[in-house]
């Protein structure tokens, strides 16, 4: 094998290298275009809603279990007064969910939401 031809294969292998190296990076700029534009559909205001209607069923919970865990009745009378308060603001917060999801794709779910907190 020659000199020359030895020199042509060994630029074309790095073309070759070159252009799989191009190829995967246009692929990962196409995949970060896909998250942008599923992250786009996030509407950021409900996320954080939830986010905190989360924290506050779980203030529910531990509540509840205080509640029936208290013997005395003056105690059980303060947990169920912070009860309550927990309860109004979690309705207040799927109330301003809902106001602010109107248009939203997926109204069912924020519907399924709200009849559980009601059953409950």
């Amino acid at each position: 094998m020659s000199v020359s031809r030895r020199v042509v294969l060994g630029v074309a292998g790095l073309m070759v290298l070159a252009l799989a190296t191009l190829g995967y990076q246009l692929w990962v700029v196409m995949q970060m275009q896909n998250v942008n534009e599923e992250l786009s559909k996030v509407n950021f205001v409900a996320a954080s809603q939830l986010l905190r209607m989360e924290e506050e069923a779980e203030e529910i919970e531990s509540q509840s279990r205080k509640y029936f865990a208290i013997a005395d009745s003056g105690m059980r009378a303060l947990v169920d007064e912070g009860l309550q308060v927990r309860m109004d603001s979690f309705d207040q917060r799927l109330t301003e969910l809902q106001a602010t999801l109107e248009s939203w794709e997926a109204p069912d779910e924020v519907a399924l939401l709200a009849q559980a907190w009601t059953d409950f």
